[in-house]
């Protein structure tokens, strides 16, 4: 599975491990668009930035995106000012249209190739339950501060009940961006270090970095991973792991104008892209929690029937999907990991808006490091504690909790794999998670995720191993892919070729 977007940018060449020792003023670890936003800003600073990134940068979470830049989203505004109060839902609103002026500015100052172009983006509904959330959405929205506009008229091939527009968005190819603002750290001073894994991060004058290459020394450091790997703020309980689907097909129809995203649900996003003379439709959806689906491939499929239903699309050239993380309340979560850490800083739970809220963490974040307090970071703190998060961090550690006593409980049920697919054998009182490649070559790993020990599951689509607990996944040959993970499934054996 490869998005639209690693299928259409040639990778630079790699950038180096980190081969011995490193200091550096601050130490940035993931190479997605938080981590290098917050780097360059702190670069561009008189800072010296070191950033680490465990695979190849915007390979992940970045490379994997809608990539669409907008402050108008599923609705939100409601919901931050019911738990918050409106001054909470006027931060996030500016703290997200700031992010746009700052992606924008950066694309013309840096000069990145990026397919970069101002789109409207609607919020739209086909149901009149739909159509009631969007009233309070517009409400709440223009209290914010967004000059949304109510409509029943849009670019979308099919009838919607209402729809919202905020004009003078933006997209653009995500991956691309993230190469500019590379190029620009390491022509400004910085250094960047791939397929590094940072394992420990401890706290002290200097922080000191563990990885699985060479230690690193900082006084500040960034954990922008997608999710902190640290169990110190205890990040993987605050938010909740979610995988959606997005699919790409050559477009000749006529254009849908804009960026859109129902309010309804199933959720549908939709949104072009064009270069070279050509134009994508990608369409996108399909959320459920990491690990937790019955069968990821019937995502892609519902997804595939309803392009085919309203855009006529007969074949998708790519099919991809990512993992988000959502908070408890609609907000990321940005700032110092704790009380007692004030240079571990943290950036997660964009709840799949990454585009807008890692540059607004990123703009947050710079700002903290260089001494002063950005006006807004207080409303992101990951230390707030409303009685609404609260309830809502206690239903997943009820399902986690519930999860893992299900992982204890006997079971005599043994299934074997079969060409191409994976499963879960119980031998004795062990869980082995054992997959059978379509050349008859057997993997067999333990089973208990490395993070908190629940047992994985086999995701058919992507043919990796999910942890329905915290979202951490694994390839096929236990290496982790997505963390709060930082180390492999243990192997049971070598792999075996059959007969």
């Amino acid at each position: 599975m490869t998005s639209l977007w690693m299928a259409t940018d040639s990778a630079p060449e790699p950038y180096p491990a980190l081969n011995q020792p490193a200091t550096f003023d601050v130490a940035v670890l993931g190479g997605g668009i938080a981590g290098l936003t917050t780097a360059l800003l702190c670069q561009r600073a008189g800072l010296y930035v070191g950033v680490i990134e465990a695979a190849r940068v915007a390979s992940g979470v970045t490379g994997n995106t809608t990539a669409k830049i907008t402050a108008l989203q599923e609705p939100v505004y409601a919901h931050v000012a019911e738990d918050y109060g409106p001054n909470a839902a006027t931060a996030y609103a500016t703290a997200n249209i700031a992010a746009v002026d700052t992606i924008a500015r950066l694309v013309d100052e840096l000069g990145i190739e990026c397919s970069f172009e101002r789109q409207p983006a609607y919020t739209y509904a086909t149901t009149s339950e739909g159509a009631e959330e969007l009233v309070r959405e517009l409400e709440a929205a223009r209290a914010a501060g967004l000059d949304v506009v109510p409509t029943d008229e849009t670019g979308l091939p099919f009838d919607v009940t209402s729809a919202l527009r905020l004009d003078d968005q933006a997209q653009f190819h995500a991956r691309r961006y993230c190469h500019g603002l590379a190029r620009a750290i390491v022509k400004s001073g910085g250094e960047i270090f791939e397929n590094v894994r940072a394992t420990r991060v401890k706290s002290g004058d200097p922080c000191v970095v563990e990885t699985d290459h060479s230690e690193i020394r900082a006084r500040d450091v960034v954990v922008a991973t997608h999710i902190p790997f640290m169990y110190r703020g205890l990040f993987f309980a605050k938010t909740r792991p979610s995988r959606s689907y997005a699919l790409a097909a050559r477009w000749d129809g006529a254009s849908v104008a804009g960026m859109y995203l129902s309010a309804d649900a199933p959720v549908r996003s939709v949104r072009e892209h064009r270069e070279d003379g050509r134009t994508w439709l990608i369409v996108g959806g399909e959320s459920h929690k990491t690990g937790q689906s019955d069968d990821e491939e019937e995502h892609y499929e519902a997804l595939r029937k309803w392009g085919a239903a309203h855009f006529g699309i007969e074949r998708f050239e790519f099919e991809w999907s990512a993992q988000d993380l959502i908070s408890p309340d609609a907000l990321p979560l940005i700032g110092t990991a704790t009380a007692m850490t004030p240079h571990v800083w943290v950036a997660t739970g964009f709840r799949k808006w990454g585009m807008t809220n890692a540059t607004a963490a990123a703009e947050m974040i710079s700002t903290g490091i260089q001494g002063e307090e950005h006006p807004l970071i207080h409303v992101f703190s990951p230390r707030r504690h409303p009685l609404a998060t609260l309830k809502r961090i206690g239903g997943e550690v009820v399902d986690t909790v519930a999860r893992m006593a299900g992982d204890l409980a006997p079971s005599s049920e043994t299934e074997k794999a079969s060409p191409g697919e994976g499963v879960v054998e119980r031998r004795g009182r062990d869980k082995v998670a054992v997959y059978v490649s379509e050349e008859g070559t057997t993997f067999e790993l333990s089973a208990v995720c490395t993070h908190l020990g629940c047992t994985v599951a086999w995701n058919d689509a992507e043919h990796t191993w999910d942890c329905p607990c915290h979202g951490s996944r694994f390839a096929v040959d236990g290496t982790v892919i997505e963390g709060p993970a930082t180390k492999p499934l243990e192997r049971i054996e070598q792999e075996r070729k059959g007969a």
